[in-house]
């Protein structure tokens, strides 16, 4: 497996100041759930976060469903294209299914097509229910669900039920350990190798990385799951970091519970892990960019001097998902303050800049 080297692109957000050092940091810091800004949502994988819309009502018919995704700042119905996603929509469906996903058939096709890109569903026969691809007539408008057993159905566009919107957020791992999914404020890259312990090791720290390790059950039901999804079936996978200790393995096999020591000369694949602190983003890390936020009274001119002189600048929410992601943050932090926020400031440069706010963004490289 070839490991492109890491290029670090990190922008960071603060709230301005005439002197750093002389100002309150928020509270909120180290954040790198990409899906901080959308309560409720869970990440899915490949940069997108899943919400599962109107579980306490009666349902809605696809295009309804379809319509509200868009109306929630630009999302649309989810779409499931990898293993990560297909498992984050069939947990959600289990206690609220079948719900929508975003496919249906074209007018007067045999074939559903995912609708942010009219591309062909093309999923793997094991993900359908009855382990096969529904036969579709000329002319009938079928739409895409997936059930309580978390296989993927029809039904018709018509009937009233819950769904899923997503939304495409980016994958923070693209930055700190490329390739590697997402999890709990850490990324996990699977090296589908067969090594040693110490070539394990190796690869890991030439990474900037190390080897899985404090192995938790919440941790090690999703190592299965990744495991499954991304390395060999039946596959032996390194843990542990301590080369004093016994290599400790995890058995590839269904007893995932159950560990395993391999000789140091024993092979077996590899979970490469990175844990984001606030070494890497000292505030909310969205889009290639941190936010970092200060309480401090200057001016507009104050707060971006004193971000052009540690090579920063001050936040442009250009984006809904920034824009979201820089309200949330100073909800979040303003809860501990009794300081009124004029959100409006954040928009646009709009206020001369003699004009006086106790907030302000900055991002730097």
């Amino acid at each position: 497996m070839a490991h492109a080297l890491r290029t670090r692109i990190v922008i960071a957000l603060f709230v301005g100041m005439t002197f750093l050092e002389n100002s309150i940091k928020a509270n909120v810091s180290g954040i790198f759930n990409p899906c901080y800004f959308w309560p409720d949502s869970q990440y899915a994988g490949d940069g997108v976060c899943f919400k599962l819309r109107n579980s306490d009502g009666v349902g809605e018919i696809f295009q309804n469903a379809s319509t509200a995704c868009g109306d929630d700042i630009n999302g649309s119905l989810a779409e499931v294209r990898s293993p990560y996603q297909k498992y984050t929509a069939g947990d959600m469906a289990k206690q609220h299914g079948p719900v929508w996903l975003g496919a249906k058939t074209e007018s007067g096709k045999t074939n559903l097509v995912w609708e942010t890109d009219q591309e062909s569903v093309n999923v793997p026969i094991d993900w359908w229910a009855h382990q096969a691809a529904p036969q579709i007539s000329e002319g009938q408008m079928s739409c895409l669900v997936i059930n309580t057993e978390s296989s993927l159905d029809i039904q018709s566009c018509d009937s009233a039920q819950h769904y899923i919107c997503q939304i495409y957020v980016g994958n923070p791992c693209d930055v700190f350990l490329p390739g590697a999914e997402y999890y709990s404020n850490k990324c996990f890259l699977p090296i589908a190798e067969s090594l040693t312990f110490e070539q394990a090791r190796m690869l890991c720290e030439s990474l900037d990385s190390t080897l899985v390790n404090s192995v938790t059950a919440a941790l090690l039901s999703f190592l299965q799951k990744l495991a499954g999804w991304y390395l060999d079936s039946g596959a032996d996978v390194w843990l542990g970091t301590n080369l004093l200790n016994p290599a400790i393995a995890l058995d590839g096999s269904d007893a995932w519970l159950s560990k395993k020591t391999l000789s140091m000369t024993a092979t077996a694949q590899a979970v490469c892990q990175k844990e984001l602190t606030g070494e890497e983003c000292d505030g909310v890390f969205i889009s290639r960019r941190c936010l970092k936020l200060y309480i401090s009274k200057v001016n507009w001119e104050e707060a971006r001097t004193a971000c052009e002189g540690t090579r920063s600048y001050l936040v442009e929410p250009k984006t809904e998902i920034l824009s979201e992601t820089v309200n949330k943050y100073l909800e979040d932090t303003t809860s501990m303050y009794p300081i009124r926020v004029n959100l409006s400031f954040f928009y646009k440069n709009i206020f001369p800049p003699s004009v006086y706010y106790p907030y302000h963004v900055r991002a730097c490289c």
